[in-house]
This record gives structure tokens, C-alpha cells and sequence, in this order.
């Protein structure tokens, strides 16, 4: 691995307790010189010291220094004691000399409360009403996110490369050294995404004397901060600090589908909760048949407004083995971004070239695609094992196989075997919610047996956790059995199971179908049944409160990896009755549940014996109630321990592009499902939404042929109207 080592050189003018408290603050460096304007008066613990009075000058500072420290082999960081720092000063500085390795850069230095040429406000006194890191923040947020051409050092914080110029020049004043690096062709960068607080300094310190009256006239005149120093000195007068600071942390990037489900949940809970990265996440936008037209990248979980797109020239319609347009653009965000870790939750709509990336990759095994096509791994039954005749007949007979009917097997085959070849790489670690996932990868591609798969289950929301338990349910009604069906009533989710046993069920239970979706609709015609097709997670314990139901029932007939419902179940503490089939076998215990079969009969009689026995329920309640909850913050720490990245990279406090700046408005939150350019003339954005739903309604293989032609006819109407206006 590349050495990313420097020596930090601190400045003072005497060794007093001042000087002590300060190297404290700064914290343990492994090669530390400090200079000093005078002897010292005590020992320091330092790995060197340096004398000379010409240090306190402004007129011979950076001469002193070259002829007292001579070259190094190693970038040196010089401070002046005193300067208050922002987070990570150091690595966010080396990140910025890595792209730029001109060898006549004589140092970058970072910007200023107060030196004339490199500070952020109009009146230096305006560093006082925020602290450091809420106006680096602010920087950042501002900052066109590249260096640019400065004439000096700045006096009170510089890294300079080992390769410098300016440790091989001798010069008595800085007047001089000046013109010698000018005859040499030097080079000074000012990075305008770092700040530091140098506004406690002697003024004196950031004296011009050693540049020409040309060069500071020009520099002041055509100043590259002058937009910036306006909006924050304006800021700074109002005291306002940013919405987020965002941490300086290794930048990782997620692959996910936008299908949302529990792997969207989960995304969205990873990344909410994450204290070890900052987190970009790749999501392919298209159609059926074509769902990685267009690539998106997401600054969060939320699909707001997206950092960078790119249109395909030749789209996706499942997974592609290679394709150079998707090997492109990752290379582009790996680099514009400064990816140092990839997390792959999908590869729906993308690219096996992630995996060559060569990056610590970890793969998040939420389902069976893409070596089961139809996703789920289900075909009459749980498979367990998947040969060309079964996928042949899969393929024409499995309703579950329905998102990529345009493939042929042939080339599911072949994509299966690249997938495993590509997780098999060292540097790919794969994990599993539950031990029922490894048992059936391991049995359906026994070449797995030999990759370690580490079982790291899902953890919910501080938040949700936080709501649900707020919200003890009471004691209900023990005339009526009250059940909570949580969660979608898809096929595969057991309304087929649930519409055979219905009728039997309505002389003692009261059924309230929670976030059922619309494959349900109808149901609400029997007296006993309540559905409330969608809520938010806020709404969630409220909904549960307001029911108060006995138990939960979760009646999946394809085998879930995880289930977030039963985790929601579990936090407010019912007992759930569960098909005994996937992570329901692992999860759902004797003292929290009953497992029943895939059969209506099963249901109606095990439903019939809680209610002839109500205290069976009450038991297993206590139990559950004892049950410590597992916290997404919890899950993300087991993620971050499976890979070591090390501390001491170069890292941007937000991850960085060349020339653009994405990160203004970082905290935004998704408030609306439609986006609109509020530029574009009101006619263009109708016609365009037109367009987008028709081909939608087009490519829906849900929709009745018939219905298809009645809205695209409507449609069609309606933009030949809109021509005429």
C-alpha cells in the first residue's frame, strides 16, 4: 500500500504551557519537529526541536524553515501554533497534493480567518461567531471542489511534498526565496475545501512584504474567493452554523435496485445509521425489460435529486457480464469521488464490473439473484438445486419468474457462473441476514461451501425502535382473537393462503392487514378484516397501539432471507405465528411463535386453539418482551469489522468532484416522488411527463392489454392537444 506518512512541523515562538496544551490537542504523531523562536526552558516530548528568532518574522519565515529543516524524504506539514484546526486537516490536505503531483509545487495551503490573500471573510474578526469546523463545512458546501493558483504560502498552515523546491533553495529573506521559486517555474495551491482558523495570530504574520505590488494587486484584484467570501462573511454575521457537519470518513459506494421492499428498507437503515462512512449509493432508472437504462448516483438512501447520471447507450435489461459504457462510469466515481469500499445490495440494472474494481467489496445476499432468475429461489417448492432442465421449466411455468422474460437461459447461465466466479475473489466478503440463506446458496451452489459467508442479521432504526416501545400494547379483549398481518399481501407473501382461510376464521378472529398493498384489495369486504394498504414507519406503532392485536401472522410460501416485519413484530412485543419456511424456521423459537405449514387448514386450527387458549399467547408475549432488539447502528458495526480500511488515507470531509460541486444542499431530505426543472417552459415538462407515463403503461406487464390501449390512446390525445397550444 502507497505510504501516506508526513512529518508535522510545529511553529511557536517559546515552549510555554500554551504550547504543551496545544501539541496535546493536536494529539500523537509519529514524526514531530517543532521550531521554536527560542530555546525552551523544559524538555518537550517531541521527536526533534528547532531554534531560530528569524521564525517570528514574517519577512524570513519560510527561508528560516528551509534552511533549518533541509530536505526530507517524506511531505511536511507546517503549522503555527495556535491555528485552530478542522477535522482530518492532514489527510484532506495529502488528498489534494495526490491529485496534484506537478513537480514544481512548492505546498497547498489550506484557507484563512485572516491572511489578505486566502481568507474566507471580509473582516477576519467574523471567525469568531463559528467555530472552525461549521465554517469548513460551509467551505465545503460552497467551494468549487478543485485548488487553484495562489502566490505564496500561507504563513500559518502549508503541506508541502517531499519533492518541494523550496527545500533546496537558500535564501535569506522570503523576498528572495520568492524569486528564486519564480525563476524555477514554482507552483502554489491553495485548496478551496479546507479551512483553518487562524484569526487568534499576529496579524503581522500574514504581512505581504515579500511578494511585488503587481503580484498582490492582481491577486486581489481578479481574487478567485470573492463570490465565497461573500455568502460566508454573510453567514458569519448571522452566527448560522450548517445543517451537518459531515464527518471525514471513507467513501462508500452502494449498488441497489429502486424497487424498494425490504432492500430498499434495509439501504436506508444502513445508511442512516452508519458511523464508519460517508455513503453514495448507484441505482439503475428504466422500465421492464430494460431496468438499467439510465444510471443514477445518490448522494443517500433517498432518490432525490441525483448527484450524476448516465444514459447507456445500450441498456441493461438484467445484469450485464461486462458492459464498457457501466466500466466507464465507475471508473469516473472511483476517482471523482474517491471510493475506497463498495457494498452490493443489487446487481439488477447494473454490471458485474463492479466486481473487478478490485475495492474491499462486501456482498449483501438479501435474495437469489442473479443465479435464480426468478429471484426468490422458489419453484413449486423451495429449490434446492437448479440444473438447465429445472431453469428451462422454471422459465416457462414459475409465476415467480416474471422481471426478465427477454433473457434466454443460455445467458442466465452464463451470468450465474460469472457472478460466482466473481464473489469468490479475495477481496469480496459476502454476508447473509440469516443462517437459512448460507444452508440454501451453500446447497444450491456447493461451490459457496468453500467462500466463508458471514451471517450478520438486519437491525432496525433507532427511531422505529425508539416509537415502537414507547407504545406497549394493552391487554386485549380476549372474546375476539386480533391478528396483525404486517406487511405486503403479495402472492409470494401468502394472500392465496390467507383467501382460503378466511371464511373460517371470521367466527373468532379480527384481522387488520397492515401495509397489505393493493393485491389485497377487496378483502376489506369481510366484516373482520381492516386494511390499510401503506403507512409510514412513524405510523407504524401507532397503527399496532390503536389495533392492539393478540399475535402477529406472517404467511410468506416462498422463503424469506430475513424479514423485517418479524423484527417489528418482536419490538413491540407480540408473538407471531409463521409458515415454517426460510428465516421464519430460524427466527420464529418455540418461547416467541408457532410454525405452521403452508396449508389453510393449519392456519384456521392453530389460530382457533390461541383463541380457545389465551393464556398460550400470554407467555410467549413475556417472552418476547425479554427479548433484546437488535439496532441498525449494531449491524453497521459488524459490517465495518469485516473489512480494515486504514485510518490514515487521504479522505475529503465530502467526497470530492473536479470542477463541479454536487454537495450544496447535503442535507436535503426527499419530500416529493416528482422532481421538476423549474426552468424548463411549463409545456416541455407535461409533454415529457406524458411520454414517461405512457411508456410505463406500455412496458407494465400488470395491466390488461386492453387497459394498456385505452390510456395510450388518451394519452396520445392529450399530447396532440398540447401541440396545438
Amino acid at each position: 500500500m502507497r505510504d501516506f506518512s508526513y512529518q508535522l512541523v510545529v511553529v511557536a515562538d517559546e515552549a510555554d504551557n500554551q504550547l504543551t496544551d496545544y501539541l496535546t490537542r493536536l494529539g500523537h504523531h509519529n514524526d514531530l519537529v517543532v521550531v521554536l523562536s527560542k530555546a525552551p526552558q523544559h524538555v518537550l516530548q517531541v521527536d526533534q526541536v528547532l531554534v531560530s528568532q528569524e521564525i517570528q518574522s514574517a519577512a524570513t519565515f519560510w527561508s528560516a524553515l528551509s534552511y533549518l529543516l533541509g530536505t526530507c524524504d517524506k511531505p511536511r506539514l507546517v503549522i503555527r501554533a495556535g491555528a485552530l484546526l478542522p477535522e482530518a486537516l492532514s489527510l484532506r490536505l495529502l488528498s489534494e497534493l495526490c491529485d496534484n503531483d506537478d513537480s514544481q509545487l512548492v505546498g497547498i495551503s489550506p484557507l484563512s480567518a485572516q491572511d489578505p490573500l486566502l481568507s474566507v471573510f471580509d473582516q477576519p474578526s467574523l471567525a469568531n461567531n463559528l467555530d472552525v469546523d461549521a465554517v469548513d463545512q460551509w467551505v465545503v458546501d460552497y467551494a468549487e471542489g478543485r485548488a487553484w493558483e495562489t502566490a505564496r504560502l500561507l504563513p500559518s498552515c502549508a503541506l508541502l511534498p517531499a519533492s518541494s523546491p523550496l527545500w533546496s533553495i537558500s535564501a535569506d529573506t522570503d523576498k528572495a526565496l520568492y524569486a528564486q521559486l519564480k525563476c524555477q517555474g514554482a507552483v502554489f495551491l491553495a485548496a478551496n475545501h479546507v479551512y483553518i482558523d487562524d484569526s487568534s495570530l499576529d496579524s503581522a504574520y500574514f504581512a505581504l512584504d515579500s511578494l511585488s505590488d503587481n503580484c498582490v494587486a492582481n491577486a486581489q484584484d481578479y481574487h478567485p474567493l470573492l463570490p465565497l467570501r461573500h455568502a460566508l462573511s454573510e453567514l458569519a454575521q448571522r452566527a448560522e452554523a450548517p445543517a451537518k457537519i459531515v464527518p471525514v470518513r471513507p467513501v462508500q459506494l452502494h449498488l441497489a435496485h429502486s424497487w424498494g421492499g425490504g432492500l430498499g428498507r434495509w439501504v436506508e437503515d444502513y445508511i442512516e445509521a452508519d458511523q464508519h462512512h460517508n455513503n453514495l449509493v448507484l441505482r439503475p432508472l428504466g422500465t421492464w425489460g430494460r431496468f438499467g437504462q439510465t444510471i443514477a448516483l445518490y448522494r443517500s438512501a433517498q432518490m432525490d435529486v441525483p448527484l450524476q447520471t448516465w444514459q447507456l447507450s445500450q441498456s441493461i435489461a438484467s445484469t450485464a457480464i461486462h458492459h464498457a459504457e457501466y466500466a466507464q462510469l465507475l471508473t469516473e466515481i472511483v476517482a471523482d469521488y474517491q471510493v475506497e469500499a463498495v457494498m452490493v445490495s443489487s446487481v439488477i440494472g447494473q454490471s458485474l464490473d463492479i466486481f473487478a474494481l478490485g475495492l474491499p467489496t462486501r456482498v449483501v445476499l438479501h435474495d437469489f439473484y442473479p443465479f435464480c432468475p426468478a429471484i426468490v429461489a422458489t419453484y413449486n417448492s423451495a429449490c434446492q438445486q437448479c440444473d438447465r432442465a429445472r431453469m428451462d421449466g422454471c422459465k416457462q411455468d414459475n409465476e415467480y419468474h416474471r422481471f426478465f422474460t427477454d433473457e434466454s437461459n443460455d445467458y442466465f447461465c452464463a451470468l450465474r457462473q460469472a457472478f460466482l466466479e466473481a464473489i469468490q475473489q479475495r477481496h469480496v466478503s459476502l454476508i447473509a441476514p440469516s443462517h437459512s440463506v448460507v444452508a440454501r446458496y451453500q446447497t444450491l451452489a456447493p461451490v459457496l461451501r468453500q467462500k466463508p459467508i458471514t451471517v450478520i442479521p438486519h437491525g432496525l432504526s433507532s427511531t422505529l425502535l425508539e416509537s415502537l416501545t414507547m407504545k406497549p400494547l394493552q391487554p386485549a379483549n380476549p372474546e375476539t382473537l386480533k391478528v396483525v398481518v404486517l406487511g405486503s399481501l403479495a402472492p409470494q407473501k401468502g394472500l392465496t393462503l390467507l383467501k382460503a382461510a378466511l371464511d373460517r376464521l371470521a367466527p373468532f378472529c379480527e384481522l387488520l392487514l397492515l401495509g397489505c398493498g393493493t393485491d389485497s384489495k377487496g378483502l376489506e369486504k369481510h366484516a373482520h378484516v381492516t386494511r390499510v394498504e401503506s403507512f409510514t414507519k412513524g405510523e407504524l406503532a401507532g397503527h399496532l397501539a390503536s389495533f392492539n392485536p393478540h399475535v402477529g401472522l406472517l404467511l410468506s410460501n416462498v422463503p424469506e432471507t430475513f424479514s423485517y416485519t418479524l423484527s417489528e413484530l418482536y419490538a413491540i412485543g407480540l408473538p407471531v405465528v409463521a409458515t415454517d419456511i426460510g428465516a421464519f424456521s430460524e427466527r420464529v423459537t418455540p418461547d416467541a411463535g408457532w410454525l405452521i405449514p403452508i396449508d389453510a387448514d393449519a392456519l384456521v386450527e392453530q389460530l382457533h386453539l390461541l383463541h380457545q387458549a389465551p393464556e398460550l399467547i400470554e407467555q410467549k408475549r413475556v417472552n418476547v418482551k425479554t427479548y433484546a432488539q437488535r439496532t441498525a447502528g449494531q449491524m453497521c458495526d459488524e459490517y465495518a469489522a469485516l473489512i480494515d480500511l486504514p485510518e490514515n488515507l487521504p479522505r475529503y470531509r465530502v467526497a470530492k468532484r473536479s470542477y463541479m460541486n454536487p454537495y450544496k444542499g447535503v442535507t436535503v431530505q426527499q419530500t416529493q416522488a416528482l422532481y421538476i426543472d423549474e426552468q424548463q417552459p411549463f409545456k416541455q415538462i407535461v409533454s415529457e411527463f406524458l411520454r414517461y407515463t405512457q411508456k410505463k403503461v406500455i412496458a407494465s406487464p400488470r395491466l390488461p392489454n386492453i387497459v394498456k390501449r385505452i390510456i395510450a390512446s388518451a394519452i396520445k390525445l392529450s399530447l396532440k392537444l398540447l401541440r396545438r397550444l
